[in-house]
């Protein structure tokens, strides 16, 4: 069992902003909507443009969103620093954690300059992305073996961090690419399922372990995908036909080979039903996360 340490823009839970998983962008020529620098936006939102392959358009990205900040402490500077403040754990995350140099360089100086200028106060970054596996032991950020600095740009890339146990899957580059690709397939590919119920069916499995890293992660990711708040205060709130499945969820997380042909009769028949693809590709989720749950806590 891994001991995954939380992300360095994790905050408690009374204060979690919601960062994950990119939507597409139209590349750099679009403008960031001035919505996006908002106090009521998720902070991740900010800086998808900034999730490229090519160096010059992350640094023209990356000025581009510095001077909204600037812009905006010039004009009312107690607003500008609540907004600094709002998305400073996400500028942390990638001032510490980004696998791309230049991106670590860029945040690092607007940090410094936000402490020094405005007197912010720059939280404590991550220690490591484990607890149980001694830092030198994992991937570094400036990784020299080929495949794992690829693999770790190409999980950036799409959402806008390295989870911590993925740098710990690292050790093992081949199968975290085999995890990689599996992961993108029942999580963001073509699917049965919309994006938001997969990352619910993420946290249902998740919090049968009480594992606090991947139900905190895939909260972020939730709401990143425009996931609904209201369902995150409690079952009552979520559709039927997902709350159909807190007892499947719980006999696949603890007793799977209690699992009989009534359990499957009595959610693909009557109201709220599923299609048989639909779900073959919750299981197939919910299976994961149980998994995932018992190697992260």
């Amino acid at each position: 069992m891994a001991t995954v340490e939380r992300d360095s823009d994790d905050t408690c839970p009374e204060q979690r902003p919601a960062v994950g998983a990119p939507k597409s962008y139209d590349g750099p020529s679009s403008p960031i909507p001035s919505m996006f620098l908002s106090l009521d936006n998720t902070p991740g939102k900010l800086f998808y443009p900034i999730l490229v392959p090519d160096e010059p358009v992350r640094a023209m990205e990356c000025e581009r969103i510095f001077k909204q900040f600037k812009v905006s402490v010039n004009q009312e500077v107690d607003r500008g620093v609540r907004l600094i403040n709002h998305y400073v754990r996400t500028m942390l995350l990638l001032a510490t954690e980004s696998p791309f140099r230049d991106v670590r360089q860029r945040f690092s100086d607007f940090l410094l300059w936000a402490r020094e200028e405005l007197g912010i106060v720059i939280p404590k970054p991550s220690a490591g992305p484990s607890t149980f596996f001694p830092r030198e032991t994992v991937p570094s950020l400036d990784n020299t073996q080929a495949m794992v600095g690829q693999l770790m740009e190409e999980i950036f890339l799409i959402w806008g961090r390295v989870p911590h146990y993925m740098v710990v899957m690292g050790v093992h580059p081949s199968f975290l690419r085999v995890f990689h690709t599996a992961y993108e397939f029942i999580m963001r590919q073509t699917g049965p399922l919309p994006v938001i119920w997969r990352h619910f069916l993420a946290l249902m499995a998740a919090s049968r372990h009480r594992c606090h890293y991947l139900v905190w992660l895939h909260e972020r990711l939730f709401l990143e995908a425009d996931g609904p708040q209201e369902w995150l205060g409690g079952m009552d709130a979520v559709p039927k036909k997902l709350a159909n499945l807190l007892q499947v969820n719980a006999v696949l997380a603890h007793q799977p080979w209690l699992m009989t042909r009534e359990h499957i009769e009595g959610l693909v028949r009557g109201a709220d039903s599923w299609s048989i693809g639909e779900l073959v590709h919750a299981f197939v989720i919910l299976s994961t996360f149980h998994a995932l749950s018992d190697l992260v806590w």
